[in-house]
């Protein structure tokens, strides 16, 4: 029972508690002070882009920018609380770093449809409903996303394309 009491008094003694204290008050400034940056960025981001927001394609690039820029300030109050909390994250960074790097093989063809797709909603390459021929196929437009293309041939057949497999495109509507 004594190792308990003792172990008490040192834990919440007052040179403790303000120890305590102050670290959890730091903790809430650096993350009010991150989220108040990510919140300045976005409204940048809708003020500038305010009046090109009614195209469907710079909808979904700004979207998607809002949802990286999400991630990354999460990943950036993440890595200061745990400093904060006196965590070495070198060891977490070098580990993190190296699953990246192993992830990176793994999904190539993934991160190429993604940068491809952006590229074609970009330059404005086809869009929804456009009569078009791709890969030897040929059809309507009737999704596109990042990472794919669906055309819908004459016949009904849906064809899904991953837009790092696009090449070549005739566009017949424009």
């Amino acid at each position: 029972m004594e190792i308990l009491h003792k172990a008490y008094s040192i834990i919440f003694s007052p040179e403790k508690i303000v120890h305590y204290s102050l670290k959890a008050a730091g903790i809430l400034v650096s993350i009010l002070a991150i989220y108040a940056i990510y919140k300045l960025i976005v409204i940048a981001i809708d003020r500038t882009l305010r009046d090109r927001l009614d195209d469907e394609r710079m909808m979904m690039l700004v979207s998607l920018g809002k949802s990286s820029l999400r991630y990354v300030t999460l990943i950036v109050i993440l890595i200061s609380t745990l400093q904060q909390l006196g965590i070495n994250i070198t060891a977490l960074l070098a580990g993190a770093g190296i699953l990246g790097f192993a992830i990176s093989f793994g999904s190539q063809n993934l991160v190429r449809d993604i940068i491809t797709g952006i590229f074609i909603i970009v330059e404005k390459q086809f869009i929804l409903g456009d009569e078009v021929q791709i890969s030897g196929i040929k059809g309507k437009i009737s999704r596109m996303t990042l990472r794919m293309t669906v055309i819908t041939s004459e016949d009904g057949t849906s064809h899904t394309i991953p837009n790092g497999n696009i090449s070549l495109v005739q566009n017949f509507s424009r």
